[in-house]
């Protein structure tokens, strides 16, 4: 059980982590591979959206085009299910997740991430 102390902080961190979402401007759609039956008995990796309308905020780190070498980073809600190897789809990009950045008292969801270029 959290003290009266610790309770104000996690108040405090739950506020801060709403009031970020008014700068995330973008809306993601979050996608996960996932085994499924395959057709003729097998198994094969469907892409599975996980969450979509999420608010977000991006940007690019590194590169002045969108090559496979292109680093972004992709700020989300804290709490929001992102995992490495997910691809994260805002505006005109794919983003394939390559960390998730965060701990315990995080108030949003961090990843670096790389384009997919198909």
């Amino acid at each position: 059980m959290a003290t009266t102390e610790q309770q104000d902080i996690l108040d405090q961190l739950a506020d801060a982590a709403a009031d970020l979402v008014v700068l995330m401007p973008a809306r993601a759609t979050i996608e996960r591979d996932q085994a499924a039956a395959g057709p003729y008995g097998g198994t094969r990796t469907v892409g599975t959206v996980v969450a979509a309308d999420v608010p977000c905020r991006w940007k690019r780190l590194s590169g002045s085009q969108a090559t496979e070498t292109t680093q972004y980073s992709v700020a989300l809600p804290a709490g929001t299910d992102l995992r490495t190897g997910d691809r994260v789809r805002v505006d005109h990009l794919v983003l394939v997740v390559a960390a998730v950045l965060g701990g315990s008292y995080a108030v949003q969801t961090k990843a670096l991430c790389a384009v997919a270029v198909a």
